[in-house]
């Protein structure tokens, strides 16, 4: 293979133009990307050269330079064959060393080819190439084709007659219109532009309705090739793998015909020219028909797969790069298993400083759960002792690496938009097929010793709220979040601590990780569940540090996404999580392996070598001992070594992005502007009268100088949005303490046709009657508010027995005229009669008949008591909780 510095000019031209680089920029990049060095490296440390261009940028014209390298490969080879056989013209090399495009190249070596033989081949047999070649040249012009052709009628050739001597003529001038390499481009072209594609059922039986549900949607549906969106095209390879869908590319049969003759056929009102429309239709359906649709199904495939993976890579860097809460002391909860919620308390430095099972349910419910967590014990705490173990690492060894069927709100609004057409989108994030619903779901690793090595002790959430001085508590984004709210909300109470931040974090893959080898060696003494929940905290702290332990695919990048080919596809994404990484740098002393593993360069054994050098020395105090590690290399460690950080160091620059290359410099710089290290990382507006120009060298030009000053000026860049904290304005009370007058604001958290439901902070959510609306929240007649909206409200009044909390919007007298005798309606629709009339029966004869109900039947009983007893334990558990729910 040549280097990258060996294409011939005309390919650096097609990847300056595709790359939108200007081609001496370009020139100049090149060599610094043959010599080694990374684009990660290149495109921080390296402005000078870099052409503006950022990391993924820099990794397209690599993409690019090694396609064209393969090309010149391709070129060789073909040239070697056809010099082998002798059929080499000049014209043709000429062409070949031309070609700029994999596709042209493969068009002008096809005549040559060895191929199956055809009826062209036949016909070349029998020697009637003459007449073919008559037929081709149309020349002369008044030729009487029959006579011509009667001259090679040769029953001892198998060429009995005029007719047959004419059709073999024509398979021979057919192939040769096919093998038109500038024609076959230009088919390829109207076949892209006019083609269809249609869909219709598979015809497979299945019977699963998750997979039909996801390619129903695709049944007739036809599309010019141009307008067939990525996710369409997605959804259908998914449809055809399952059988469920059968596609067909319906090509401009017309449109080539007419084009072939119009190019070929001289004069169009000629002899010849019923002669080229046989031709032509012959070209079309034994030589191009084929083709042309794997050109277009190719295409289709390369657009869609270039969208796609643009759309998953964006996904995925807004979930990488999501806000970080910082060193918040942090409760997680993993409130999805069974035998009570798993509570872990996480330090500001990701510690794990106490763990808990904590009581979640009122009573009728904790009786099943205590049951449940019993006979959780019982299953888990007794394995098989003897193959145990054996059939754990066999189980989560062929679980490394699934997928899940998790999915998960990470926005690309500006990716996912519905259409008339179309139903929304499924790979947007927050759909309900979002992200791995074609996958088969991941069946969890059976638990045992390794897995449960401690029991978990139980305690209450309240305490551990104030004893630890938790700042904040977080669980996962999932159904149920109003009565886990509400079960939260009376720890937080019990604790004293009302600013307390309480929120839900996304926790895709988060089991997966749990049960996973790494987890188990880095917690090796807690059960997955809590694990899971330490997992939690530590996202909620620093997404990026902890995601990275996951394979990026389980990350809810979006649906369908294994019909991309896995290589690319695993390529692709790893790049964008070292970008990621890159970008935000990491923290030497206190980052893990997989975290140390994207650095540029760095490896699995390597990063390895970092943590044992750092768990032996008891951590680094400057980026220089980076190169007592085992397996550090100089190139190496030049490109690595600006991304690490050392907070507390011996330098102050090492907690910054500044490259240790560019020490000296920076010294100077510091130097000439007369004041101190600390100054200039305090203060970077004091380099500003600072004169660049006398600093530039040849190692450092004006870029790189600027470069220095922009890390300089801040040192602690993170191209991650702060953090805000939403502490929720609703104060926390207690339903006793509610008391009529009393103004507080509230969260709307539904709207019906009789009023509003708000979140003041008790255990019970208030009714804003309709009456009790003021007009400044309505608009023509209606509600204007809507759910999430804050509403100022006063209680109007508390019922302790039904823990009913009335609320108004209207001040004292507004509310009292309003109300006349009423009482707010419950949230089932009931009460809120007219009590003016108290104590005055109607008339008989009104009266309504009332129809008398004494419960279900006795074979509707039988057949409930039936399917109840064939439930597991576990749904007769979530049974329960739906019917003893508070509603809220």
């Amino acid at each position: 293979m040549k280097a990258l510095t060996s294409l011939p000019t005309s390919s650096y031209l097609r990847i300056a133009e595709q790359a939108k680089v200007p081609l001496a920029e370009l020139l100049e990049l090149v060599p610094a990307l043959e010599s080694g060095l990374l684009p990660a490296y290149v495109a921080r440390y390296r402005p000078d050269i870099s052409a503006g261009l950022d990391t993924e940028h820099l990794h397209e014209v690599l993409q690019l330079l090694h396609s064209f390298l393969d090309l010149e490969d391709r070129r060789i080879t073909v040239l070697a064959s056809l010099g082998q056989k002798n059929q080499l013209s000049p014209e043709l090399r000429a062409q070949i060393e031309a070609s700029t495009e994999r596709q042209v190249l493969e068009d002008l070596y096809l005549p040559f080819r060895n191929r199956r033989p055809s009826t062209a081949d036949r016909a070349l047999e029998q020697g009637l190439e003459p007449l073919a070649n008559l037929l081709w040249d149309q020349d002369p012009a008044n030729a009487d084709m029959e006579i011509i052709a009667g001259e090679y009628v040769d029953p001892h050739k198998d060429i009995p007659d005029v007719q047959a001597a004419l059709t073999n003529a024509v398979h021979i001038v057919a192939r040769r219109l096919a093998d038109d390499s500038e024609t076959r481009g230009e088919l390829r072209k109207i076949c892209i532009k006019y083609t269809e594609l249609h869909i219709n059922d598979g015809g497979s039986h299945r019977t699963d309705n998750a997979s039909r549900k996801k390619t129903d949607w695709l049944k007739d549906y036809k599309s010019p090739v141009t307008e067939v969106g990525w996710r369409q095209h997605l959804a259908l390879r998914f449809g055809m793998r399952e059988g469920l869908l059968k596609s067909e590319f319906v090509l401009p049969e017309d449109r080539i015909l007419s084009f072939m003759l119009e190019k070929f056929l001289k004069d169009q009102s000629s002899l010849f020219r019923s002669h080229f429309e046989n031709a032509t239709r012959v070209a079309y359906h034994d030589y191009l028909a084929t083709p042309l649709r794997d050109d277009v199904s190719h295409w289709l495939a390369d657009r869609s797969d270039t969208e796609a993976l643009r759309v998953f890579k964006k996904n995925l860097r807004k979930t990488l790069l999501s806000p970080p809460a910082g060193t918040l002391q942090t409760i997680g909860l993993e409130i999805g298993k069974p035998g009570g919620w798993r509570a872990a308390v996480v330090g500001g430095t990701g510690n794990l400083l106490a763990t808990a099972i904590v009581d979640n349910e009122t009573e009728e419910i904790g009786k099943l759960e205590s049951a449940t967590d019993t006979h959780s014990q019982t299953t888990e705490e007794k394995p098989e002792a003897e193959d145990l173990d054996t059939k754990r690492e066999a189980t989560l060894e062929s679980n490394e690496g699934v997928e899940t069927t998790e999915a998960e709100n990470n926005p690309d609004t500006s990716e996912n938009v519905p259409s008339e057409n179309h139903p929304p989108d499924p790979e947007k994030p927050g759909s309900p097929q979002a992200d791995f619903d074609n996958e088969p779901k991941k069946q969890e690793p059976s638990q045992d010793k390794a897995d449960l090595p401690l029991k978990t002790p139980h305690g209450s959430l309240g305490d551990l709220i104030r004893e630890h001085n938790v700042e904040a508590l977080v669980f996962a984004r999932r159904p149920g979040a109003k009565q886990n709210e509400k079960i939260i909300r009376k720890a937080i109470r019990q604790a004293g601590a009302p600013d307390v931040i309480r929120t839900s974090v996304n926790e895709t893959g988060n089991w997966i990780y749990a049960t996973s080898r790494t987890a188990r060696n880095e917690l090796p003494d807690v059960e997955p569940a809590v694990r899971s929940a330490i997992s939690l905290a530590r996202r909620f702290q620093d997404p990026l540090v902890e995601l990275v332990k996951l394979d990026p695919r389980l990350l809810g990048i979006g649906q369908f996404h294994t019909e991309i080919e896995p290589h690319k596809l695993r390529n692709e994404l790893n790049q964008t999580v070292e970008a990621c990484v890159n970008e935000v740098g990491v923290d030497l002393n206190h980052a893990s392996q997989e975290l140390l593993e994207k650095l540029p360069g760095a490896t699995e054994r390597l990063a390895k070598r970092i943590v044992e050098y750092r768990n032996k020395r008891g951590g680094f105090s400057s980026r220089e001992q980076l190169k007592e590690v085992p397996g550090m290399n100089a190139r190496l460690y030049n490109q690595l070594v600006g991304f690490v950080r050392i907070n507390g160091g011996e330098n102050l620059l090492d907690a910054t992005g500044v490259h240790p290359n560019w020490y000296p410099t920076v010294e100077k710089i510091i130097s000439a502007a007369n004041i101190s290290m600390e100054e200039a990382l305090g203060k970077p507006e004091t380099l500003s009268s600072v004169d660049l120009k006398k600093f530039e060298t040849v190692q450092t030009p004006r870029a790189i100088l600027e470069a220095i000053i922009r890390d300089i000026e801040n040192p602690k860049r993170d191209p991650r949005d702060k953090f805000e904290v939403q502490r929720s304005e609703i104060k926390l009370l207690p339903l006793e303490k509610l008391k009529p007058g009393l103004e507080t604001s509230g969260l709307v958290t539904d709207i019906t046709d009789f009023g509003l439901f708000v979140d003041i902070g008790a255990d019970q959510e208030g009714l804003v009657h309709i009456s009790q609306i003021a007009d400044q929240f309505r608009k023509d007649g209606k509600i204007s508010l809507k759910s999430g909206d804050h509403l100022p409200v006063r209680v109007l009044a508390v019922d302790n027995d039904s823990s009913r909390i009335s609320l108004t919007t209207l001040d004292h007298d507004a509310a009292v005229s309003r109300r006349n005798g009423k009482l707010p309606r419950r949230r089932d629709g009931r009460g809120g009669s007219d009590r003016s009339n108290k104590g005055k029966r109607r008339p008989r004869q009104e009266r309504r008949n009332s129809t008398r109900s004494f419960g279900p039947d006795r074979a509707s009983q039988d057949q409930k008591t039936s399917q109840i007893s064939k439930l597991s334990i576990e749904e007769k558990f979530s049974l329960l909780e739906t019917k003893y729910r508070t509603k809220i």
